[in-house]
This record gives C-alpha cells, sequence and structure tokens, in this order.
C-alpha cells in the first residue's frame, strides 16, 4: 500500500505542474537548461512536436547555437487569459525572458494538460492569421 500512495503522491504532483500555463512552459525552460530534447519537446502540442525536431536537426547540421536555444536561463515574466479559437479549448498567452529578449508563446489546455503551440504561437508573434 506504500508503494501506490508514493505512486498517487507522484503522479500529483506531475499533474499540478502541467496544470497551468506557466507550468508547462517552466517545465520546458528547465528541460532546456538541462539540454533534455525529449523532455523539452513533450512540453509541445503533437503538432508542434515535428517542427522542433526539424529544427533541432537541422541547427546540429548547420547552426548549432541554435540548438542550445533556451539553455541560458530564461523565465517566465507574464501570463495571460486568450479567448479560445477555432474549437479549440482554454488558450494563455505566456511571455518567456532569456537575457534581453522575450518572446510570447500560446499554450492550450488538451486532455487535463497544458502544452504549448508553435503555430498559434507564431500567428500571435507575426500577427499572420492564416491557417497552417
Amino acid at each position: 500500500m506504500p508503494t501506490f500512495r508514493l505512486f498517487v503522491i507522484a503522479l500529483s504532483v506531475l499533474v499540478t505542474a502541467c496544470s497551468t500555463p506557466t507550468g508547462i512552459v517552466e517545465e520546458a525552460v528547465e528541460a532546456a537548461g538541462r539540454g533534455d530534447r525529449d523532455a523539452y519537446i513533450a512540453c509541445f502540442t503533437e503538432r508542434s512536436r515535428p517542427l522542433l525536431r526539424g529544427l533541432y536537426h537541422a541547427a546540429d547540421a548547420k547552426n548549432p547555437k541554435l540548438a542550445t536555444l533556451g539553455e541560458q536561463g530564461a523565465r517566465v515574466t507574464g501570463v495571460e487569459s486568450l479567448p479560445p479559437s477555432g474549437g479549440a479549448g482554454q488558450r494563455a498567452l505566456v511571455t518567456v525572458s532569456e537575457g534581453q529578449e522575450s518572446m510570447a508563446l500560446v499554450v492550450h489546455a488538451s486532455a487535463g494538460a497544458w502544452r504549448i503551440d508553435l503555430m498559434d504561437s507564431e500567428r500571435v508573434l507575426t500577427g499572420v492569421e492564416s491557417r497552417f
């Protein structure tokens, strides 16, 4: 029975860590800081993951500095709710800063967990509303 309790406690900590928009971004920042690409990629929506894998592959081959993006200690500096879009559930805009640079990330809630979405983040960054 103690093993089961430990499992439940560990599971609740994991779910709580990812159950807020800032939690998943902080998890991604920590993974990047450790250089753990798999854990970093897991913080993103399914549709974002192939793009990240392609970025890492290209960066390893042509621009190794790009592959270390996020490893210098980024931090969450703001969060605000966004209205749902296109049948999606809850969304939020999380601002992350690293040094003098800031970036807005759109995160989606799905099946009880938040994940960073690259396509919606790009829409916010560029102001382009076209569908990817």
